[in-house]
């Protein structure tokens, strides 16, 4: 599962008892324009991955010739179907290829022969500032005829079509003349699907290049599940964890209920919920539903805590609403040709009470706390409203 940037996180636990991941946790919301490119300098030994916005990886040599990064922007790592076990990516005079134990070192350190491939996947910081990529530019050098097939993965699932690139030279089995440069084919990756790794195979021995700094290139934008209107209502689940989010009207934008993109994670297991939309602040109705308790009890009720963020941040508990309008709306899950619609209670309008802090005044609250037993379990559930977006959690 990916991870994104967060805009709202709620913790839910026992009293008394923090289950909470802190805010130095959340990455920095990203603008639904937010763009970057991660660039690839090669050099004889080594070379790095630079971010345009600040960050790099360095690239080295580890013995004979294998390639070594930390891998927070992009990860390259090599395949071989002759040594499944003990493949590895290589870089020998300024290229990068697969080398497995059937070869010797050397030249066979940057070359992916047939029968191996060249993953680029990217990396932790990347990930965790909301981004993937949208397109590419790969500077590949062939030695021999041949057909280069590029595949994209998004969540380890393959994404769009697969890009060919034909190389044909003038030599007999060869493609170019040999010379360098010359030997060297741009391979343009289309924006046409968001990708998290690029797997490189060919009917023809290739290395990985980049001649100028960023002829190989990989440019970056946000990552988001969906995007909401006024009216949507939308769910996800992780385990029994629960959360429905329905997106009432805009809050502070004169009403024109703006598409706002969003992100909503779950973890079960650190009962948190996490609701990230972009754009100016609007207004929500949503369902919250904790993990039941086994024990066959009726628990004690869970103190509900969010941060939104405004005002320093920070978690505090939810204040129960001073007065709300309760209505229902309809949600389809399944779409056509699944279970029926269901009806799902909704708070059109709620009073916010301030709190004890009237420099940083409430931004949620609960409107209502239901609890529902089944067989051996008893499960709470939260009806919020709110008009910022904050990250919610129990304790």
């Amino acid at each position: 599962m990916r991870k994104h940037a967060l805009g709202l996180l709620i913790v839910v636990g026992l009293a008394g008892v923090m289950l909470v991941a802190t805010s130095a946790a959340v990455a920095t919301n990203p603008s639904p324009d937010t763009t970057a490119t991660v660039n690839l300098t090669l050099t004889n030994n080594g070379g790095s991955w630079d971010l345009d916005t600040g960050p790099t990886q360095p690239l080295s040599k580890s013995g004979a010739c294998g390639l070594s990064s930390p891998d927070n922007l992009v990860a390259i790592t090599g395949d071989s179907n002759a040594d499944p076990e003990g493949a590895f990516a290589g870089i020998f005079k300024g290229e990068v290829g697969t080398k497995d134990s059937t070869e010797g070192n050397g030249s066979p350190c940057a070359r992916v022969n047939v029968g191996q491939s060249l993953t680029l996947s990217l990396g932790e910081d990347i990930d965790e500032a909301g981004l993937v990529a949208g397109s590419a530019t790969l500077a590949l050098s062939f030695k021999f005829d041949a057909i280069a097939t590029i595949q994209r993965h998004l969540d380890d699932q393959p994404v769009g079509t697969d890009i060919t690139f034909v190389c044909e030279g003038e030599g007999v089995g060869d493609c170019g003349p040999d010379s360098g440069e010359s030997d060297v084919g741009y391979v343009p990756i289309p924006p046409d699907a968001l990708f998290d790794e690029l797997v490189i195979t060919s009917t023809g021995a290739f290395s990985l290049v980049s001649p100028l700094p960023g002829d190989t290139h990989i440019h970056l934008e946000p990552f988001f599940e969906g995007v909401l209107a006024c009216g949507d209502t939308i769910r996800e689940t992780d385990g029994s964890l629960e959360a429905t989010f329905t997106r009432i009207d805009d809050s502070n934008s004169g009403g024109n209920c703006e598409l706002k993109p969003y992100n909503l994670v779950l973890d079960a297991l650190e009962e948190t919920i996490s609701f990230m939309p972009v754009g100016d602040p609007a207004t929500y109705s949503a369902i919250l539903t904790k993990p039941p308790d086994p024990s066959g009890t009726v628990p004690s009720l869970p103190i509900l805590e969010y941060d939104d963020f405004t005002f320093g941040g920070g978690f505090r508990d939810m204040l129960t609403c001073d007065a709300a309008t309760f209505s229902t709306t309809t949600f389809d899950p399944d779409g056509p040709g699944g279970l029926p619609p269901e009806t799902i209670p909704i708070v059109t309008a709620a009073t916010i009470p301030v709190g004890s802090d009237p420099g940083r005044p409430h931004t949620f609250c609960i409107a209502r706390i239901t609890g529902e037993t089944a067989p051996a379990e008893f499960q709470w559930s939260w009806l919020i409203f709110g008009h910022a977006d904050p990250n919610y959690g129990w304790k």
